[in-house]
């Protein structure tokens, strides 16, 4: 119920994204289509069970950490690296703060 209104007052638009295929990708492609002409942000609010509970397969049974996995900021920077001039989403938090912060150190929008 605050997410809304705190992205109204930023000035950031925003969509709740329908739980239906054919809505759904109506409003990904608005949202896709103004980050590319305004560069600039765009939510999109997913409502709890708009997915359905999905369980990971896994060869071999569960999965484990290997000793040569890469940082959390380490991923970020290849997918900045890879994506330099496309929008790219992120869930709200941490990640999107460290996201942010990333691009800017390279001047990216």
């Amino acid at each position: 119920r605050l997410t809304p209104n705190m992205l109204t007052e930023m000035g950031i638009p925003y969509e709740i994204l329908p739980d239906y295929a054919e809505g759904a990708f109506e409003v990904l492609n608005k949202a896709y289509d103004y980050m590319e002409r305004e560069k600039a942000p765009f939510a999109l609010l997913v409502k709890k069970q708009t997915f359905e509970k999905y369980k990971l397969k896994t060869e071999g049974g569960e999965c484990e950490s290997k000793g040569d996995m890469l940082h959390r900021e380490e991923v970020l920077e290849r997918i900045i690296a890879a994506f330099p001039d496309d929008p790219v989403v992120t869930t709200t938090g941490f990640t999107s703060r460290e996201m942010f912060e990333l691009r800017a150190m390279k001047s990216q929008s």
